[in-house]
């Protein structure tokens, strides 16, 4: 994340922060969104306000240490990977998860953000876990491995071999 995004986000943090705790600014706020709602129904701009959602719309919460994506088979985890520790965008992971709409990939990271402390100490133990359940794979599962990797570079060397036109 660069320093335009970290400033953008701190600001963001500030702002919601400053709503929630001064009520008269949030009155201020309001009567200011409803004066330019107002304007705009009279310049003959039709206007539908967006139905309230939750994140539960969003995220399967049945299960606290595994939080996935409703419809999908994707945890919030294979999104705050790449989010937290690749760096990706929200644009990024759009590309990189393409079965998901942005509202689904905005939802999770509003949760990772209202819940970052905890979610980075999830995350981190989520790898820790699949690290060394990767070791303990190859330890348990090495001549497997072993004769699955001989075969296919068997394979490949065969497909080479059969593909490669001689020279003349």
């Amino acid at each position: 994340m660069n320093d335009g995004e970290n400033l953008r986000q701190t600001i963001q943090r500030l702002l919601i922060d400053l709503l929630r705790n001064d009520a008269t600014l949030r009155a201020e706020v309001q009567r200011a969104l409803s004066a330019r709602l107002l304007a705009t129904a009279e310049a003959g701009v039709t206007y539908a306000p967006a139905a309230p959602t939750e994140l539960s719309d969003y995220l399967d919460f049945s299960d606290p240490a595994a939080i996935r994506l409703r419809g999908h088979r994707i945890w919030i985890e294979d999104i705050l990977y790449e989010h937290v520790y690749r760096a990706l965008s929200a644009d990024e992971l759009a590309a990189r998860f393409p079965t998901l709409t942005p509202a689904e990939l905005h939802a999770v990271l509003f949760y990772y953000y209202h819940h970052q402390a905890a979610l980075d100490r999830h995350l981190a133990e989520w790898l820790d876990h699949s690290q060394r359940a990767w070791a303990a794979q190859q330890r348990t599962n090495a001549p497997v491995l072993k004769k699955l990797r001989r075969m296919r570079a068997e394979r490949d060397t065969s497909a080479y071999q059969t593909t490669a036109s001689p020279l003349e």
